[in-house]
């Protein structure tokens, strides 16, 4: 703040004054001079000077993921102990994200900010690939580099998913080892269904992905064969392999037109669950009815039903 000063004399009523000149309090101030940007930290080195400040001054750095410093923003206070050259650490920041910083001077509730400048954390990389699928299940292995987060808490998800269903599993950091490997595994997915999935890491609320891909479930393999055939009825026997156990109604749809297998109102469907309790190979059979008699029919065999978990 600028002041203007003059003395004066005062004698038998008589006042006289010299000549007025000016002077400044002194400013403090705070530089930042370089900002050094990991994945989940951002260290500030600078000078800072009180020039004999009141003590009740605070200064520091202001910092946001938006755009604009407010008293919303969240700060550090450089300590009066730290005058001079000083070195402040940002920790728990979120991966590849841009925050937006700012020096700051507080006195008798006033904010002060400086220049608004912006600097983004580094994103972590990291794989996940497919090792091995089944009809209802798939297995992922993948590496993350550790040392980079080291300090940061997170978490890996991978998510499975199609038109119909989507599965998710979550690696948090105490399962993946020191060297940053990690495995996990999908139950519940249907056969023969092509599926997408992805990576995604978690840390301090930010997040990272990892490329996504495709793959489908090894299918059901169903043996259709047609026994006895009367005038009105047809008997079919089958199986089907299963690899793990799986719920589901199986059934044969019989209509005289190919075009119109499909269609309720001309086909005849003969329903069967098959149980969830083996692996091997389960057997089914189920008599179709109320057929035309000597009219040629096509039949079809179709899973009714979602898996049953």
């Amino acid at each position: 703040t600028e002041y203007h000063y003059t003395i004066f004399t005062f004698k038998n009523g008589i006042c006289q004054y010299g000549v007025v000149q000016t002077f400044k309090t002194s400013i403090p101030t705070i530089d930042i001079s370089d900002v050094s940007v990991s994945n989940t930290t951002a260290q500030f080195n600078g000078v800072i000077c009180r020039n004999q400040a009141d003590s009740d001054i605070k200064m520091g750095i202001a910092y946001s993921t938006s755009n604009s410093i407010s008293t919303n923003s969240t700060k550090r206070e450089i300590q009066p102990s730290e005058d001079g050259s000083y070195s402040l650490v940002l920790n728990n920041l979120g991966i590849n994200t841009t925050y937006y910083y700012s020096t700051y001077i507080y006195q008798k509730g006033t904010y002060r900010y400086g220049e608004v400048k912006e600097f983004s954390t580094l994103p972590v990389d990291f794989n996940i690939f497919l090792t091995s699928k089944t009809q209802t299940t798939a297995t992922f292995s993948g590496q993350i580099d550790t040392g980079a987060i080291k300090d940061a808490n997170y978490s890996i998800c991978i998510e499975v998913e199609n038109n119909s269903l989507s599965r998710t599993v979550t690696i948090k950091s105490g399962d993946i080892s020191n060297d940053g490997v990690f495995q996990a595994k999908i139950t519940g997915l249907y056969p023969g269904e092509i599926y997408n999935y992805q990576g995604q890491l978690k840390i301090n609320n930010s997040y990272s992905y990892a490329q996504s891909n495709r793959f489908t479930t090894d299918p059901l393999n169903i043996d259709l064969s047609i026994g006895e055939i009367t005038q009105t009825t047809a008997l079919f026997s089958g199986s089907m392999s299963l690899t793990e156990p799986y719920a589901l109604e199986i059934g044969v749809y019989c209509s005289t037109s190919a075009n119109e297998l499909y269609e309720s109102s001309y086909t005849t469907c003969t329903k069967i669950i098959l149980s969830d309790s083996s692996t091997s190979d389960q057997k089914f059979e189920c008599r179709v009815e109320n057929l035309k008699y000597n009219t040629r029919s096509e039949e079809h065999t179709s899973e009714l039903q979602s898996p049953i978990y």
